[in-house]
């Protein structure tokens, strides 16, 4: 999961920061490509860890728990805006507003994955021990 939302936020950010927008050519396959990748993770990340990362505030501090929930939210909403962006029911307009929902909520699931790696790499995994 990891490998595939590096790639996704590299291929994804690249764009945006040079004013070049929507993603295309060989960025636009190398997004695709790894975003199976990405979501079979996501998919087998969420059922494998959900019980381990049940929001709980009994010693006063919950972000690990928020910072996985959200992620797993927020990349659901950007595969799904995407998903529904490729059907043709929708108008022109409505497929620019699902890929700007796709843009936003791929970015914020990539910082709650900084602040979940955060979170398990330095912060509440050190002080369990």
């Amino acid at each position: 999961m990891a490998l595939g939302l590096i790639v996704l936020t590299i291929t994804g950010i690249i764009p945006f920061l040079s004013g070049q927008q929507p993603i295309s050519n060989w960025l636009l396959f190398v997004h695709v490509g790894a975003a199976p990748l990405f979501i079979s993770g996501l998919t087998i990340s969420s059922v494998i860890l959900a019980e381990h990362h049940r929001i709980r505030c009994d010693q006063g501090n919950c972000t690990t728990g928020a910072a996985f929930w959200m992620l797993i939210a927020f990349s659901f909403v950007a595969v799904l805006a995407i998903l529904l962006c490729m059907l043709p029911t929708f108008s022109s307009e409505s497929q620019e507003r699902l890929y700007s929902i796709h843009k936003w909520a791929g970015l914020i699931a990539a910082v709650m994955a900084v602040l979940y790696g955060v979170r398990i790499g330095g912060g509440e995994a050190s002080s369990k021990r």
